[in-house]
């Protein structure tokens, strides 16, 4: 369910983690609301998205992968070790390139729908294949909420999931 706070979690614990001298890389697989690239990016993120590339986000190695059957994609070190900010660096591959509403920065189409479920948990499968051989003690993957193939797809091919939920009627059912 929406606003549990699974992306509060993803980044407090990525935060934890990176302190406590980890190495993190965090994915955010949500290409709908986009939360976790919206809160990394911080305060300058209209200006830093500018220098993000399709290989820095999931939403272009889904239209890679979409287009050909091959993706690739490329870790992006975000800054936010300033005085007066997070603390740290992090590493991360966010979601896409449209987060403030500019829709000809890339086709706004929803690539999740346009790939359907079969090659969307394929080119899942193979981003975390390939995660595994990256030099990283965790990898946080933070998904949308909901039941959709979107969300359990990727929490099924993870190593493991945290489910986040409030202690009222509409989260239990």
């Amino acid at each position: 369910k929406g606003g549990t706070g699974k992306t509060l979690l993803t980044a407090c614990l990525a935060h934890a983690l990176i302190r406590s001298g980890h190495r993190v890389l965090l994915v955010d697989t949500d290409t709908s609301t986009d939360g976790l690239s919206l809160y990394l990016l911080g305060e300058q993120g209209r200006e830093q998205i500018a220098s993000f590339t399709a290989e820095n986000t999931l939403r272009g190695y889904l239209d890679r992968f979409r287009d050909d059957g091959q993706a690739s994609f490329e870790v992006r070190r975000l800054s936010r070790s300033g005085e007066g900010d997070h603390g740290v660096d992090y590493h991360i591959l966010i979601s896409g390139k449209a987060l403030y509403g500019e829709l000809d920065t890339e086709v706004h189409a929803s690539t999740v729908s346009e790939l359907g479920r079969e090659s969307f948990r394929a080119a899942i499968q193979r981003l975390i294949e390939e995660l595994h051989e990256l030099p990283y003690d965790y990898v946080l993957l933070d998904t949308r909420g909901g039941f959709g193939f979107e969300t359990t797809d990727v929490c099924a091919l993870a190593d493991g999931f945290v489910l986040v939920t409030d202690p009222d009627p509409t989260c239990l059912f």
